[in-house]
């Protein structure tokens, strides 16, 4: 077998704080041998008792293993599913073989041998990271593709397979007091998705080859995606005044728009009242950051896989934050502290930013106690506690 023949490819999927897939094998041949025409998929975790066949007539089946098949009853020998790949999108050779769906709170704790794996980055908290598995008859310019390119195997036929994955945007960048174009650009400059593909007429022949790169992807079935026509144009709303994320590590962050940017479902539009838009565009960011929004956020909010706290639109209604009016009498030591409150969010001092914001808001203009905003951050501190801890409290998966 030539060095540049690749016939296997073993990957698994890993969020930063350790959680992660079980490892996955994708090949078309075994060590030092040479590669077939079909393609096989399996997890480690079933101990090579079942995989996914793709064979080159076009049949897929999931099935058991030639090692596990004598040990099974004789009627259970056969396919536990069967289906026919799709077919190759017009004007190509590709076709998608496989989907395999990673849940970012599916992944849990667990130990496993990381020697010769990739890792794959996990999605945003609360998404769901696709790869994908496609098939050509002929060799396949991956150089050219807006899709992630994790591996291409080679097939006997002089076809090849490509494994390649689908990440959504997150809204990790939303952490601050306000997304500027400045913010906005640097974020592209970073290699982060900034642009949506959205032509208004008729697209161009380079957007209908990128629609049909999608067409391979398989992404039409997506939910989204076969609920609207045409599948690709993604309807929007205006500019929202104000970003609110609604998957948190720590707490729910506003984030003034001033970049005027779209936004997608990973993040929640607020829209202002005429009346309120500009101190609430320029207030608002501050004063959600007190101990008593933090604290009604944990008794609003979900708490999902590895701890991560989820606010829904008809939750986030409910979140406590200051009224116009006291957004208004404290303008002015709000704007004083803004540049030492946006310098602690930079550095992820979140409470440190919040103890500013109470000092001025819940001490200042309210007239909270010692002893009042004391028991407002305990109980904040042990509601996250609980919620992380239960996050945390996962069995390994085998």
């Amino acid at each position: 077998m030539s060095r540049d023949e690749q016939v296997a490819y073993r990957f698994l999927v890993r969020a930063a704080d350790g959680r992660r897939s079980a490892t996955w094998r994708v090949w078309t041949g075994s060590r030092n041998s040479r590669p077939t025409d079909d393609v096989y998929v399996a997890p480690r975790s079933l101990g090579g008792e079942v995989k996914v066949s793709l064979h080159r007539d076009g049949q897929c089946l999931y099935k058991l293993t030639q090692e596990a098949n004598p040990r099974a009853r004789l009627g259970d020998r056969q396919a536990l599913q069967r289906w026919a790949i799709q077919e190759p999108v017009s004007g190509t050779a590709v076709r998608l073989g496989l989907r395999i769906r990673f849940p970012e709170d599916e992944l849990v704790p667990q130990d496993g041998d990381d020697v010769g794996v990739a890792v794959v980055d996990a999605p945003p908290v609360g998404s769901v990271l696709m790869v994908l598995v496609l098939v050509s008859d002929k060799p396949m310019d991956v150089t050219t593709s807006d899709l992630e390119v994790l591996a291409v195997l080679e097939r006997a036929n002089g076809g090849q397979v490509a494994v390649v994955c689908l990440s959504p945007p997150g809204s990790r960048h939303l952490r601050g007091l306000s997304l500027t174009p400045t913010g906005l650009t640097a974020l592209g400059d970073a290699d982060s998705a900034t642009w949506l593909f959205r032509p208004a007429g008729e697209p161009s022949a380079a957007a209908w080859q990128y629609i049909e790169a999608g067409d391979v992807a398989g992404v039409p079935l997506a939910y989204k995606c076969r609920v609207r026509t045409p599948w690709w144009r993604v309807p929007l709303v205006r500019p929202a005044d104000l970003l609110l994320t609604y998957m948190n590590a720590d707490t729910p962050r506003l984030t003034t728009n001033r970049a005027k940017a779209h936004h997608l479902n990973s993040v929640h539009g607020v829209y202002l009242r005429d009346e309120l838009r500009e101190a609430g565009q320029r207030l608002l960011p501050l004063g959600s950051l007190t101990s008593m929004t933090l604290l009604g956020a944990e008794t609003v909010g979900r708490a999902y896989g590895g701890g991560m706290l989820k606010l829904e639109p008809g939750e986030a209604d409910l979140l406590p934050v200051a009224a116009p009016d006291l957004l208004r009498a404290a303008s002015g030591d709000l704007t004083r502290i803004r540049p030492a409150v946006a310098s602690h969010l930079r550095a992820g001092r979140l409470l440190d930013a919040v103890a500013l914001v109470d000092d001025v808001l819940l001490t200042g203009h309210l007239g909270v106690s010692p002893s009042q905003l004391s028991a407002l951050r305990d109980a904040h501190a042990n509601l996250t506690a609980r919620r992380t801890a239960r996050g945390n409290d996962t069995a390994p998966r085998p």
